[in-house]
């Protein structure tokens, strides 16, 4: 039987029995037995009321650790996601690096084959020159 089905017994056998409770104790017929059988049945309503209350905590408590573990597995997925996150960034980082080393290696290749290129121009503008 679901929780929610069961509780819903409860409160409803709970309101019955109070409601039967408040109909003989508001009955014109005072004999003691009557008295009796009134307490009993507001005693016996009592207990279903301890009862329900019983449930409903032993059920809110299962459902807070089971939410609790749940939140501890969140956060041992986070502190991993974070780590990979980590080491993606330094990983990042160290190509980064390794980017701007090579670009600085190719610019200055650059101008190296430019400087050559301006070498070619002088010698062959030159050579015109001593060939006339």
């Amino acid at each position: 039987m679901k929780r929610s089905s069961l509780e819903t017994i409860v409160l409803v056998l709970g309101i019955v029995i109070i409601g039967i409770a408040l109909f003989m104790m508001f009955m014109r017929n005072t004999t003691p037995q009557s008295i009796f059988i009134t307490n009993l049945i507001f005693s016996v309503g009592f207990l279903i009321y301890i009862l329900y209350s019983m449930m409903t905590t032993n059920s809110l408590n299962r459902e807070i650790r089971k939410l609790n573990n749940h939140i501890t597995s969140l956060k041992d997925e986070i502190a991993k996601k974070e780590m990979m996150i980590n080491e993606k960034d330094s990983r990042i980082h160290s190509l980064q690096n390794d980017l701007s080393q090579l670009q600085g290696e190719l610019d200055g290749a650059r101008k190296q084959v430019a400087d050559l290129q301006n070498q070619v121009r002088e010698i062959q503008s030159a050579k015109p020159d001593t060939e006339a």
